[in-house]
């Protein structure tokens, strides 16, 4: 893990190791273009344009807040990761919920709130895959205008927050355990949202669900049906069968096939309070070349 020093003028990257590092963590909506962002690279090859990229000006508020905060660094995911090595693309993508949970502090940059705006509810920022888990992960989260103008602590507006997004006000309320919501729960608070790349919508569940996997970008709507399968080979939550066909899908004509496994999170909308039976404990999962084997306690309906 790479952090980026808070003080000082100049952009250094230092590694981090062990527990002992204190950083702040930047959570934002990347630019439309790549090369408008301060990047690794910008930084390592010491490029004289950083100050006129588009994405100076977050970088800098960030740092600036973090050393006000009395915390030495802060971690970016556009500055501190080299996006150039696929293994490093993927040990980072897999450890990004642990970082968030780690930081003392997350400062969450809304580039289309207004100075003007008291609320954020309207901010793109609540829509994207990948901000999810950077809301749910950190301990403190600390809500910045478009200049960098401070508008609440997530803390003070949990009921709102849980309303906006489908996520369960007792996880901030209560303190409850990621844990403890079920699969099906947890992939249907990521059901509405978007990203650039289909695969993201798979990768940005991956700390959520407590999984990890290759990130191989370019593989599409398989990234999410390879993450169904590793939630299977490691974990018994029956809830990931429980999500919902879409209308049109119920009828499966003779020359059609329907799946075991959802096609996406679209297919979790409405699986908000599927929970998991504690009494019933499953024997696991077997992957098989035509299926899956796995042993289900069948319950009969009384009524018929």
């Amino acid at each position: 893990m790479r952090l980026l020093r808070a003080e000082g003028d100049e952009l250094v990257l230092e590694t981090a190791y062990g527990d002992s590092n204190k950083y702040a963590i930047l959570s934002h909506r990347w630019l439309p273009e790549d090369d408008q962002e301060v990047r690794y690279a910008d930084i390592v090859n010491q490029k004289d344009d950083l100050k006129s990229k588009p994405g100076w000006n977050k970088l800098q508020w960030c740092r600036q807040q973090a050393a006000a905060d009395g915390l030495p660094h802060v971690c970016a995911d556009t500055a501190c990761i080299d996006k150039s090595s696929s293994q490093e693309l993927t040990e980072s993508i897999n450890s990004m919920y642990q970082w968030y949970k780690d930081a003392e502090v997350c400062y969450v940059y809304l580039q289309d709130m207004p100075d003007s705006e008291t609320w954020p509810i309207e901010c793109t920022w609540f829509t994207r895959a990948w901000t999810l888990q950077e809301m749910i992960a950190p301990a403190r989260v600390k809500f910045y205008s478009q200049s960098w103008r401070v508008i609440c602590n997530l803390d003070d507006i949990v009921p709102d927050i849980a309303e906006l997004t489908g996520v369960h006000e007792s996880l901030w309320k209560e303190q409850r355990s990621l844990s403890t919501f079920s699969v099906a729960q947890k992939i249907s608070w990521a059901s509405a949202r978007t990203s650039t790349k289909v695969e993201d919508r798979a990768y940005s569940l991956l700390g959520l669900l407590g999984a990890s996997m290759p990130v191989v970008y370019g593989e599409g709507a398989n990234a999410f049906q390879r993450l169904q399968e590793e939630i299977l080979r490691t974990g018994s939550d029956d809830s990931i069968f429980a999500f919902r066909v879409p209308g049109e899908l119920h009828k499966i004509g003779p020359f059609e096939t329907a799946c075991l496994l959802a096609r996406s999170p679209d297919d979790f909308r409405g699986c908000s309070n599927i929970i998991t039976y504690n009494e019933h404990v499953s024997t696991g999962y077997q992957a098989v070349a035509n299926g899956i084997n796995f042993r289900q306690r069948v319950l009969g309906d009384r009524f018929r």
